[in-house]
Formats: structure tokens, C-alpha cells, sequence
């Protein structure tokens, strides 16, 4: 926060649940023109639309019932 409001954060969102395995837990993802359609933080980030089909899980490891997915969210400047 040296640099505000030129820096920037890393910031994760992990999604998941303590009583759902991942088969039965489904996230969909809103799109930003429809949900900050009148929001005053529209015009301050830019979020992007997040499109599933091209998710692939990890063939490495798995975490309990949970998806990663990065998506920055770029401040305008």
C-alpha cells in the first residue's frame, strides 16, 4: 500500500464448502455489465467475465471439494 493508489494487490478467493464435495457444488459466475449496471464502483475496476468452458482441474493435486481460478481484476486508471 506504499505506492496507493498506483500499486497493486494480490488478492485470492477461494470457493469451496465443509459439507459439499466438488461434484455437488456448482459456481456460476455473474457478468459484470449486468451486476454493476448501476454501482458506483463500475467505472474503478475492470471485471472481467469469467468463462468456464475453458477450465481444466489440475491433474497434479486436488483440494478438498475446491477450484482455483485466478482472474485479476485490473484498477483503471
Amino acid at each position: 500500500m506504499t505506492y496507493f493508489p498506483f500499486d497493486s494487490q494480490h488478492c485470492e478467493l477461494h470457493f469451496g464448502s465443509t459439507s459439499l464435495d466438488d461434484t455437488e457444488l456448482d459456481l456460476n459466475f455473474w457478468r459484470q455489465k449486468d451486476y454493476f449496471q448501476n454501482s458506483t464502483v463500475k467505472d474503478e475496476y475492470e471485471f472481467p467475465y469469467i468463462d468456464m468452458k475453458k477450465f481444466m482441474p489440475s491433474n497434479e493435486w486436488k483440494t478438498d471439494g475446491e477450484d482455483e481460478i485466478h482472474v485479476p481484476a485490473p484498477r483503471r486508471m
